[in-house]
């Protein structure tokens, strides 16, 4: 049976999740490893000038102007803000939102790619199992603004481009298969917080390690495949793990051979100290 090890801060929470994503180039796959459906088939006559509405608001600035500062802030603010999360400004809102353990410990308050999973849309949507809906004491938000949190969420909670908020890995999610020979296919999908700059990043930028009891090798680029799965995501697929593989591990940025930038040209924040640069490593044990 396979479990994560994730040997990161608790800024982010992986979950394995991820089902049925396949590697190849990339194309047509979303962020989940997922078919891309065009927006002009999923969208319904009567209601495209809705969402395209929603779009528009589906993201931190909208929502940070439109309900964080203007609702939240009456509690979530100051020095001794309520719940212990200050929503003020957009860098507070990032640092006690995504990723950030609720009061209920099935929960993160924001959770990546998951709105259903994330206690914010509990909170705003009155659910049972976060208590007091909010804003508490005030009139529900409107439907609209709760669906473009909730899309905004499902999207990746990206943040924007702001220097005062680094760039970061805020999921990754591991799929194996196993084949005839009982060899693993394993393929880690590792999304960032913000669009980020894949034009010049190949697997040569990539170091994946295995180690087994006794010993442990690098494995070589030609037996890795990189996917751009969207502007924030990428899929990384080893082929033909063997039995006796105790431990993958996978790291990018390393600034012995690569660096990894958003799109605005920031480099990643690896290993989660606020400052530009350092390796994002994990590690999978089989």
């Amino acid at each position: 049976m396979m479990k994560n090890n994730l040997l990161l801060p608790t800024f982010f929470l992986c979950v394995l999740w991820l089902v049925g994503c396949s590697a190849g180039n990339g194309e047509n796959l979303d962020q989940n490893g997922q078919p891309l459906i065009a927006a002009n088939e999923d969208a319904s006559g009567d209601d495209s000038q809705n969402n395209e509405e929603v779009n528009e608001q589906a993201n931190l600035v909208w929502i940070q102007d439109n309900v964080f500062s203007a609702i939240c802030s009456a509690c979530h603010a100051g020095a001794n803000p309520a719940a212990g999360q200050n929503l003020s400004t957009m860098e507070n809102s990032v640092q006690y939102l995504i990723g950030v353990q609720s009061s209920n410990p099935e929960f993160v308050r924001v959770k990546p790619g998951e709105p259903e999973q994330s206690y914010l849309i509990l909170k705003i949507t009155g659910d049972p199992r976060a208590g007091a809906q909010m804003p508490l004491g005030m009139s529900p938000l409107p439907t609209e603004t709760i669906e473009a949190i909730r899309e905004w969420i499902q999207l990746g909670a990206l943040v924007p481009d702001v220097a005062s908020i680094p760039t970061r890995v805020n999921r990754t999610q591991v799929t194996a298969v196993t084949n005839a020979e009982h060899e693993e296919k394993l393929t880690f999908t590792i999304s960032f917080n913000r669009e980020m700059d894949f034009a010049t990043f190949n697997v040569s930028d990539v170091l994946v390690k295995a180690s087994y009891s006794e010993t442990s090798k690098f494995i070589e680029p030609e037996q890795i495949q990189l996917g751009i799965l969207s502007k924030s995501s990428i899929a990384v697929s080893l082929n033909a793990i063997s039995q006796d593989t105790q431990t993958i591990t996978l790291s990018i940025n390393n600034p012995a051979i690569s660096s990894v930038t958003s799109s605005n040209g920031q480099l990643l924040d690896g290993d989660f100290d606020d400052k530009d640069g350092g390796e994002f490593v994990y590690v999978y044990q089989l």
